[in-house]
Parts: structure tokens; sequence; C-alpha cells
């Protein structure tokens, strides 16, 4: 009898030879697939050794028997154990009293294998060794392979499928740490965790693999991102010395809103679909200040609030103010500036009534107009500022 006919006997009586040889070497392509293994498995067992190996004598000694295959009974005659060696190598087979296998010890082809089976023969562990590393293998009551053990040369490794052999979960260790994939039914992964040396992360995907949902921790803090139905990252939360930030993105992955947190407060950022900002919002100690830019990022439009009042200043394309409105505890305030940014005309609101004044190129004043109590008034100056013509 070889050795694949012995692995026969194990998973069941008298099938097919070939069918042991997959029993106890399958869970060698599972290692290959990414499946996985138990290590120092001897060293579990405490009272295990392994014998020395002595040069053997020339030829039989007194009192030595020798013989390629021995057959051992019980006090029925009944088979309980074989002892061969076959083409393959040696194996040793174990029955119970009904004649099932439940044992195998076998070194096929220079690799080592045990196999347990249970009452009704069907393999239930396998346990093994070949040039990847030692192995472990579970099988349920259908034959069906549900966890499997093994350490390969970049660390161990441990899955555990489901009721038709589905690889629902993963756990390996390597070099950069550990990791754990869980799947779907359909072998599609959905959460994996990983913790490197860069840090901790835990990923969500959809039910085809996209990605949406990822948190992660590193040296610089606690990262959270969140991805639609394509996989594109469409929010993401951070916080690290500086304070938290929140970004949110459109559909080509363009940041269009940042709010954020530092030491001067909170900061609103928001951009066009260029991914330039257009808009920043900003409250200070101060108080609140809002900024408008144009496409090239230049500031148009800034309001402020502060405990004196609100400001309100419009730029041109240069960055120069042309129109500034302010509202204080005396009254409102309008002023318009030319090109060169020097005050023309003011218009405010004051406790005695409306006031207009306007100047020249040089920003002096040449006309005021005002409405008090008494009246209307009209005042006009020459270059030096001195009274030419007044009404009434």
């Amino acid at each position: 009898m070889t050795a694949e006919e012995r692995l026969v006997v194990l998973e069941q009586e008298l099938a097919r030879a070939k069918r042991r040889w997959r029993w106890l070497t399958g869970a060698v392509g599972l290692a290959a697939a990414g499946g996985l293994a138990v290590a120092a498995w001897l060293a579990v067992s405490g009272g295990l050794r392994w014998p020395s190996v002595e040069a053997p004598p020339a030829g039989p000694g007194p009192g030595e028997l020798r013989a390629n295959r021995f057959v051992l009974v019980d006090e029925k005659g009944r088979q309980r154990a074989t002892l061969e060696v076959g083409l393959d190598g040696p194996a040793l087979d174990l029955y119970d009293a009904n004649r099932q296998p439940r044992v195998v010890l076998a070194l096929i082809k220079e690799r080592p294998g045990l196999a347990l089976a249970d009452e009704e023969g069907r393999p239930r562990a396998t346990l093994f060794m070949n040039n990847d590393g030692p192995g472990l293998r579970l099988y349920d009551q259908t034959d069906k392979p549900r966890a499997a053990l093994v350490v390969l040369k970049d660390g161990p490794a441990l899955s555990l499928s489901d009721e038709i052999g589905k690889t629902r979960a993963g756990l390996v260790v390597t070099q950069e740490g550990p990791k754990l994939n869980l799947s779907d039914k359909n072998g599609q992964v959905h959460a994996g965790l990983a913790a490197t040396k860069e840090g901790a992360g835990l990923g969500l995907a959809d039910e085809n693999g996209k990605p949406r949902f990822a948190l992660g921790v590193t040296k610089d803090g606690p990262a959270l991102r969140l991805f639609d139905e394509k996989g594109t990252n469409r929010a993401a939360l951070r916080s690290d010395k500086d304070g938290p930030l929140l970004a949110l993105s459109d559909a080509n992955d363009k940041v269009r809103a940042g709010l954020g947190l530092d030491k001067d407060g909170p900061k609103l950022d928001l951009s066009d679909e260029k991914g330039d900002r257009r808009a920043a919002l900003l409250a200070t100690k101060d108080g609140p200040v809002l900024s408008l830019l144009d496409e090239s990022g230049r500031p148009r439009a800034g309001l402020t609030v502060t405990k004196d009042g609100a400001r309100l200043g419009l730029l041109d394309e240069n960055g120069e103010i042309r129109a500034g409105l302010a509202v204080f505890r005396d009254g409102p305030g309008l002023t318009l500036f030319d090109v060169r940014g020097d005050r023309r005309a003011g218009l405010g609101v004051g406790t005695d009534g409306p006031v207009l004044d306007l100047s020249d190129e040089k920003g002096h004043r040449r006309a005021g107009l005002g409405v008090t109590r008494d009246g209307p008034g009209l005042l006009l100056f020459d270059e030096n500022g001195r009274t030419t013509w007044s009404a009434p």
C-alpha cells in the first residue's frame, strides 16, 4: 500500500487515492493564496521530542526486526494501527474500534503531515510542513475547510471560511504589522484593519469593493475620510497639533469647502470647481472677517465686524480699495476711492444729519453738502482748502 493510499483511508475508507494527498497537502495551496499556519507545534505538545539521528547499521543486529509494513490488532483481531514505508515515504495510521481511520502521521515526499478524523472517518484537522513553513487546517462535517493557520517567511496568517469555503476573515502579521480583512459571501473585502509603524487604520468598502470609509491614527493625529460610490474622496476630517480641520470635495476630488480651528479661531474656506479659494470667513478675537476673492485669488470684497462697528470694503482687480462702507456709533458712512486709492467722495449720516464730501485727484476736499436741523448747506473750496462759495 502506497502513502497516497493510506491517506485515502483517513479521509474516506478505500476512496480514490489522490484524495488523501489533497487532504494532507491541500493547505499548501491555501498558504500560497494567503491562507494561514501554526508555529512550533512540537513545542506546544510538551512531551514530544525528535529522536536522535544515527547512522543505520550495515545489517540487522541481534533482536532486530526489519519490515516495510507492520499491522497491530486488538484482542478481537481488529486492525488498530499500521506502520508502513511506501513509495512516497513512511506513514503511521491509527484506527478506532469501528475500523475508522482517526489519525495519520506521514512523511510524504520529504514533507511531514499529521491528520485527524472524526468518528465517521471524515478529515477534521491537518497539520503539515512544507517549504513555505508549518500550517494547520480545520474542516467542518462536510469536508469544507473552515480555518487555516500558517507561518510563512513574511509572518503568521489566519483565515476563516464560511460553509461554502469562501474566505470571510483573514489575519496576517508581517514586518509592517498586523492586518485584518473581513469579506462577504462573494469574497469581496468589506473591512480592513491594520497597525503599522506609521499608525493604525480602519477601512470600509461597499459591495463593489469601492472604499467608502477610512479612519487612521498617525503621529500627526487622527484622520477620517468618506468616499462616494466611485471611490472618490468627498469628505476628510483630521485633528493635528494646529487643530481640527474638515474638508469637503466635489465629484472631481476638488476641495470645495474647508473648516478649521486654530489658535486664532475658526476659519471657513469656499473654493470654485478648479479648487481655487473664492471665499474665506474667520472669527478672530477682534471679531468675524469675511473675504471674497476673484478667480485669480485676489481679494475683491471684505467685511469685518469689531466692537466699534461693521465695515465693508470693495477692491478692484489690482487689489486697490475703491469703496468702503462702515457703520459706527455715530452712524453709517460710505467712502469712494479712485484707481490710485485716493479718497474722492464720502457720504455719511451723523447725529446732525447727512453729509456729502467730494475731493480732487490730490485728495483735497473741494465740495461739501450737508443737511442739518437748520436746513441744507453747500460749501465749495479751492485747491488750498479755502472756502470760495457757500450757500446759504
